[in-house]
């Protein structure tokens, strides 16, 4: 959950969560007061001295130097509330913090303090590096009056990330790139404000935008009000001085009342702790030699990136790097293990010998579990040689090491160690709460432990830790990492709790965090400046707290006093009144810092300092591939111009995926050092690429609306509902219209057919046309249907005396079923039923009145078509369906007599009743009827009732009619359907020109709606339609896009929010049908009542709905006409794209290559295999050149292929699958497609399919006579790809040695098996490369046939993929994934996988396997082994336990049985 939140009078957003509570701020807390008033809320009453600060910093820029716990958040909350109030309501107060933890704290400050402001805390979660448009900038501060932000956000690591890019600094960058303006800031408050120094984030922000807008009078600058409890970080004389000249500030500390602040700070009390020197020789344990003669073996001639740089020495970069790399021995396994030694070392001389057995088996324990679990954490980023380098190194240490012995007070630990045990166990007691300050992290670990575990200290001390955030994601090191990094914010609030009582931390500790008030802190090392100094000394603000140092016997413990002096000095200094802030001296720009590119339209600004940033930045946005490095190469040479000198000029070469015009920059002049080269260089290709249209007007990478919205979704969780209009009624907001006045009238016929026979032709009359032929089926019962044809007829003028009689016959039917419901003097009808033959018959209406007695039925002929409804008289007079005349059978059950017998037990009525069967109360026909499966029901189903005659009458309207008016809500219900979408086809969807009604019926049908047909099937073909379209379009748009652009850019315009939003503007959502038709209640239409109805105007829609919709009527448009009238159809939702014939789109990317290329010889072969002469030569030069690969003809990599490649397939198998008859259900549709357009299914077929080739080989006999022999090799695909990573060979020779060994089982489940073999596939472990060439063979193939499907589908035959599609489609192939189906087996049972790894001997060594075991509930089900990765290991045992759990089910059956 993001935890971007706003706080103040409007509504919160969703996602905002409650304060920490600042229950240790003693001090301040006891400031705060509740107000009287009736609003509830807190006020501050600053004391004497924090209102000297208060005044003050009204008058100036001051930084307010202050102890720790003497309040100064509360100063800055009554600055910015004093400042708000007297600015423009448009201007916003920023909060500058250093830390997360310390943000959030200030934030939750400040919103409970000001709450008639809103408060908007933005921090690394809350993805704020990827705001990159003015819009959610404007969004996110709209009605927002102050700010609280860190200086700068942690990226998300990403794998090789250089360090240069792992920082986003919040409002420095919002400030560069336009996004916010100096003039918008009334004030900014620097917390920790002595950071504000050289390369800071707090500086630039001085530096770059505050002073140059003084210097350049260009902006109005905000007040600035630092914080600080040590404005001077060292020694330095002028360091007062640079922070103040930095801030434009000058620093104060209260003068009138500081004998008042005095009384709220408590100094403690100052102790050295004097610790023996290790004059004796402490035991170096076994496990640290054996590490030390690990490090000294290392041969840097076998370390896997001197081996990757020896391999592409041809490059003249890579050779200097290689011979830098030799000397140096600066590699990252070297690193590593150097680094682990290294810690190793500080813990032997610092903490003693069993905590460096201790520390160094712990941390070999981790990463062994980390490779057991294939879970290498901070090692993600490292290649597999560079993984398999350390563990073969660190794997004899492992096995040797001896097991660490309990901790004694025989162990052996050092004198310093045992200074500090015996100054905790002095001091302990129960209302003990300390910390103690270490240097390293791995000291922070080991001591944590080995206090937890000493006699004399373990039960008197819970102890946590604490250690600071790396800022270098690169390559981090892990393996010396002993620190839960996730459980850091709960060991402070256990401190805060009482429920830790001891922290162990470094550095990160000192300084912002609130952490509870300690009475003791200890520095297990001399503070290494005077601000850690004083920063650490305010931890210990309790009353009558110490403040130990640890010294060395004769080491200089005179520090203290030199840092008492100094801080003294420098209090008098900003205590002096008459000293004044100097003059900012402006020195002159130096040649390299004064280059400057402006946007002038945003105020964007591009430096040299900010250059190479800017350009990682725009790389990251590239799509990051394996064995490809995506960040930009830098080379130096000495200056041609300047020979004489040590100048030198600097090249940038960016990755493949760039397009060629804009791939490489020098730098505009000659340099002094490659440093300054560099940048000239990033700033030159910057340039470039905005020129180029690669970048926007902020100087960001291009953005799409998609990531607007995701951004968005981060401020305010919508819910996926979307308020529309209330669906079309057809009958009030069309009919009941067209009938006011004497319209002109249309008749339809209406046939009723059973079993091929027509039974009945009515006539239905409207005051409108109906668009075209309607045909649907009626569900009498089970087991008969009747079909329903209606056909529009002719026209003609209104007649009243027609319509009067057409009424009244109207009336009669409807009354013959709704009597009722209906209006008894009512005629109005909005659709008007009549017999086809009422004009021949005008005395029909006065034949089919009213009714008689049944006995008539004893006396008259019978035919039984022509006997109307049986009301039985004695019950209510419950209607039936006449049968005939009977005998009452002997066996009859008595409760279906009915009065039919007399006492005797004799037949009434001359032995003669009538055989009935009681009327249906349906009113919907539409939908079938389900056959029941209770014998009982069946029985009562299927038995008829006997009534007597006596009791009963028959109605003279025969019952064909009356059965007719049973079925008049299901035909109105279904002309409807047709009358709204024509209207839809008429209006909105005009220019399409929709020729088959029943494609838009079905298409603007929910499943919802429960009807016959719904979209989801045409929105499976427009789906892919789509995704083709503006595949096709995006790329002949942009020729210079790379593929990550042209991906987001399609995945904005296909998303379902865009497609949403488009129905909505375009007013399609009235014509979508989700209210399912059930005929319950329905009652008879009159004009009059639905030209007073009071129609619902809203209704909520799911926007995956509206969206299908849309990619429905694409599907529907395609089917009615083609690409011609999908074009059209684009056209209407998405009018903003420069939509185009796809002949002319896939023209404009044939015209991109130049046809006379010439391409290497050996391709010829590659013609040949996949069965395709190319006329652009340079297309399948393309669509085989790995992003890795840099030499002759690389215009581009195969991305911006395999990306429109990947398009044609998906349209390819979908079109194929979707035409299949008999037709493919919707969801296996969805199976289809996953299972053929898969990653690892594609890669087998590009690793299966080959030709044979032959050569010839000289051979000799035993003569020494040579001769030739013919070899038969074979020429397969991947074997083509061009790339320079020797990585990616190795990575073939394994795929292919696993393909091999799996490739006769995979191809037997393939042709013969029922199940599609995911886990044999999984097994592969295939690159993506091999899915990859398949997809651009395919966009290359498409491309140079000018968009011929046919072509590709022909190479998809070769290759064997429509075979297989073939056989999947005939239904002989189960597609689930076994990972779903489990979920579906287990039912509301949890599945959980537990995945654990296996030592397994083979051959004279251990290999390392995957075992897994899957959990239905608290069922283990299977446990499988053997295991090559994650994915493959959980898919197999899945597969296991569906076998399983399907048994089980069959058990339990035959049991129920």
């Amino acid at each position: 959950m993001s935890s971007l939140h706003a706080t103040g009078n409007s509504t919160p957003l969703s996602g905002s969560r409650s304060g920490r509570e600042n229950d240790d701020m003693e001090t301040e807390r006891s400031q705060v007061s509740e107000r009287a008033a009736q609003d509830g809320t807190s006020t501050l009453q600053l004391r004497l001295y924090q209102r000297e600060m208060l005044e003050e910093s009204m008058q100036k820029n001051i930084i307010v130097a202050m102890d720790t716990g003497s309040g100064k958040t509360f100063i800055a909350v009554s600055r910015i509330n004093t400042e708000l109030e007297r600015c423009p309501p448009h201007k916003l107060a920023w909060f500058l913090a250093p830390n997360v933890a310390l943000a959030e704290q200030q934030h939750n400050v400040l919103s409970q303090h000001l709450p008639s402001f809103q408060t908007r805390l933005l921090t690394g979660s809350d993805g704020v590096e990827r705001w990159g448009e003015q819009k959610i900038w404007d969004e996110v501060l709209h009605n927002i009056r102050i700010v609280v932000s860190t200086y700068q956000v942690t990226l998300q690591p990403q794998a090789l990330r250089p360090p240069s890019c792992s920082w986003k600094k919040v409002l420095l960058d919002a400030l560069g790139h336009g996004f916010v303006r100096m003039k918008q800031l009334t004030l900014i408050v620097f917390d920790e404000a002595h950071h504000c120094t050289a390369n800071h984030p707090a500086n630039r922000i001085m530096q770059d935008f505050y002073h140059r807008s003084v210097k350049e009078a260009s902006d109005e600058v905000p007040a600035i009000l630092g914080l600080t409890a040590s404005p001077v970080v060292n020694k330095r004389h002028k360091g007062l001085e640079i922070l103040e000249r930095n801030l434009d500030a000058i620093s104060r500390t209260p003068k009138l009342h500081r004998e008042m602040m005095l009384q709220y700070v408590h100094q403690p009390n100052l102790l050295r702790l004097l610790y023996p020197s290790n004059t004796f020789d402490m035991q170096v344990p076994e496990a640290l030699k054996l590490l030390r003669r690990v490090y000294a073996g290392l041969d840097i001639d076998e370390d896997p990136y001197v081996i990757k740089l020896k391999a592409a020495s041809s490059s003249t970069n890579n050779s200097s790097l290689l011979r830098k790399v030799l000397l140096s021995h600066k590699t990252y396994c070297q690193n590593q293990i150097k680094g682990f030694l290294g810690k190793a070392e500080h813990v032997q001389l610092e903490l003693g010998s069993w905590a460096t057995e201790f520390f160094i088996e712990a941390c070999l324990r981790n990463f062994s579990k980390a490779i057991a679990q294939d879970d290498y954490g901070t090692f993600n980023s490292l290649e597999a040689a560079e993984k398999s380098y350390i563990t073969s190194a660190l794997k004899n240490v492992w096995i040797s090491i001896p097991k660490v012995q309990d901790l004694t007070e025989d162990s052996q630990i050092s004198p310093k160690v045992k200074v500090l045990i015996d100054f905790l166990d002095t001091e302990a007691s129960a209302n003990f709460s300390g910390l103690v300050f270490v240097q390293t992290r791995a000291a922070v670990a080991v001591l944590a432990h080995l206090i937890s575990r000493h006699s004399r200290t373990r039960d008197a001390f819970s102890v946590g830790t604490f250690v600071g955030a790396s800022s270098n994601f690169a390559k981090k090191s892990a393996i010396g990492e002993l620190v839960n990094m996730k459980n850091q914010t709960e060991t402070l609030q256990d401190l805060r709790l009482g429920r830790r009582n001891l922290i162990i931390a470094t550095s990160a500790l000192e300084e912002g965090i609130d952490i509870a008030a300690c009475n003791y802190v200890v520095c297990f090392e001399k503070p290494p400046n005077l601000k850690s100094f004083i920063q650490r000394r305010g931890r210990a603000r309790k009353s009558e707290s110490t403040y130990a140092i640890m010294f060395e016997e004769g080491s200089d413990s005179g520090t203290m006093s030199t840092w008492d002096d100094l801080e003294d000095e420098m209090r008098q200094a900003y205590m002096d009144d008459m000293r004044r802030l100097k003059e900012i001296q402006v020195l002159e720009a130096q040649e390299e810092g004064a280059r400057v590119f402006k946007i002038e339209s945003t105020g964007a600004m591009l430096t040299l300092d900010g250059a190479v940033q800017h350009l990682y930045h725009f790389c990251a946005t590239l799509t990051q591939t394996d064995y490809a490095d995506a960040w930009p190469m830098f080379t130096f040479e000495k200056s041609a111009m300047k020979a004489d000198t040590d100048a030198v000029t600097a090249r940038v070469l960016l990755p493949s995926s760039v397009h060629k015009d804009v791939r490489e920059a020098c730098s505009s002049s000659s340099w002094r050092t490659e440093k300054f080269a560099k940048k000239d260089a990033a700033f030159e290709a910057y340039i470039a690429l905005y020129r180029a249209g690669l970048v926007n007007d902020h100087l960001l990478p291009i953005s799409f609306d998609l990531e607007t919205e995701e951004a968005r979704s981060a401020i305010e969780k919508r819910p996926n509902l979307a308020e529309v209009p209330a669906q079309l009624d057809v009958w009030s907001n069309l009919v009941a219209y067209k009938w006011q006045g004497q319209p002109r009238l249309y008749e339809s016929s209406v046939s009723i057919t059973y079993e091929g026979v027509t039974i009945l032709r009515m006539l239905m009359i409207l005051p409108l046309g109906l668009p075209n032929i309607i045909e649907f089926d009626l569900h009498w019962d089970a087991t008969n249907s009747f079909s329903v044809v209606i056909t529009p007829g002719r026209s003609a003028p209104y007649d009243q005396e027609h319509m009067t009689l057409y009424a009244k016959c109207t009336a009669l039917l409807l009354r013959s079923i709704y009597k009722t419901r209906m209006e008894s003097e009512g005629t109005d009808f909005a659709c008007i039923f009549i017999p086809n033959y009422i004009k021949d018959d005008p005395l029909w209406l006065e034949k089919a009145g009213e009714s008689s007695p049944a006995k008539t039925l004893l006396d008259t002929g019978i035919c039984q078509p022509q006997i109307g409804l049986i009301y039985d008289v004695m019950n209510n007079r419950t209607r039936h369906i006449f049968h005939g005349l009977e005998s009452i059978p002997k066996d009859a059950p008595e409760h279906l007599l009915n009065g039919a017998q007399a006492e005797n037990g004799q037949c009434v009525d001359n032995g003669l009743c009538l055989k009935v069967t009681k009327l249906p109360k349906r009113a919907d026909f539409l939908h079938k009827v389900m056959p029941q499966n209770n014998d009982a029901d069946k029985e009562k189903e299927t038995k008829y009732l006997y009534l007597s005659p006596s009791r009963c009458e028959v109605d003279n309207l025969p019952f064909e009619f009356s059965r007719f008016a049973m079925f008049i809500p299901s035909i109105m219900h279904q002309v409807e359907l047709y009358v709204a979408a024509e209207c839809c086809r008429t209006s909105l969807l005009s220019s399409i020109q929709l020729n088959d009604l029943s494609l838009l019926v079905t298409a603007t049908t929910a499943s919802a709606a429960a009807e016959q047909t719904n979209y989801q099937r045409l929105e499976f073909l427009g789906d892919s339609i789509l995704k083709l379209f503006t595949s096709l379009t995006v790329m002949a748009a942009h020729p210079n896009w790379h593929e990550g652009y042209l991906s987001g850019k399609k995945d904005h315009i296909v998303s379902n929010s865009r497609l949403a939003s488009a129905a909505i503007q375009l007013g399609l959502a009235p014509y979508i049908r989700t209210i399912p038709f059930t005929g319950f209640k329905w009652r008879p239409l009159y004009v009059s009542d639905l030209l007073n109805h009071q129609r619902k105007k809203k209704r909520d829609m799911s926007t995956k709905t509206l969206a299908d919709i849309v990619e429905a009527l694409i599907g529907a448009s395609y089917i009615d006409g083609g690409f011609r009238k999908v074009l059209s159809c684009l056209a209407i939702f998405l009018p903003e794209i420069p939509w185009a014939p796809m002949s002319q789109q896939i023209q404009k990317l044939y015209d991109i290559y130049d046809i006379s290329i010439q391409y290497p010889p050996n391709l010829v072969q590659l013609e040949c295999l996949v069965n395709h002469n190319f006329t652009a030569k340079a297309l399948l030069v393309e669509a085989l050149t790995h992003p890795s690969h840099q030499g002759p003809n690389t215009s581009a990599s195969y991305q911006r292929l395999e990306f429109l490649g990947d398009s044609v397939l998906d349209n390819i198998i979908v079109k194929t699958a979707y035409s299949h008859q008999p037709s493919i259900p919707v969801l296996t549709l969805h199976l289809i497609r996953t299972a053929l357009v898969n990653a690892s299914f594609l890669a087998f077929v590009c690793l299966n399919h080959s030709n044979l080739t032959t050569r010839s080989d000289p051979v000799s006999d035993h003569n020494g006579n040579f001769s030739t022999v013919e070899i038969t090799t074979f020429c397969q695909i991947w074997s083509f790809m061009r790339h320079a990573a020797p990585e990616i060979r190795q990575a073939q020779q394994s795929c292919v040695a696993n393909y091999n060994s799996l490739r006769e089982e995979i191809l037997t489940a393939l042709r013969l098996g029922q199940h599609y073999p995911w886990a044999l596939l999984c097994r592969l472990e295939a690159p993506k490369f091999f899915s990859d060439l398949i997809e651009s063979l395919i966009g290359a193939i498409y491309v140079d046939t000018h968009g011929s499907m046919e072509a590709c589908e022909s190479f998809l035959e070769h290759v064997g993929v429509m075979e297989y599609l073939r056989r999947v489609m005939n239904g002989d192939v189960a597609l689930l994934h076994p990972k779903e189906e489990i979920g579906h087996l287990a039912d509301i049972e949890k599945v959980n996988y537990v995945v654990r790894m296996e030592e397994k001997e083979e051959g004279d060594g251990k290999l390392w396997k995957l075992k897994c075991e899957v959990w239905v509930g608290e069922r283990m089900v299977v446990k499988v082994g053997d295991g090559v990765s994650r994915m493959e290991v959980e898919t197999r045992a899945a597969e296991d336990a569906v076998r399983v759990l399907k048994a089980d089910k069959r058990e339990m059956a035959k049991e129920v049985v």
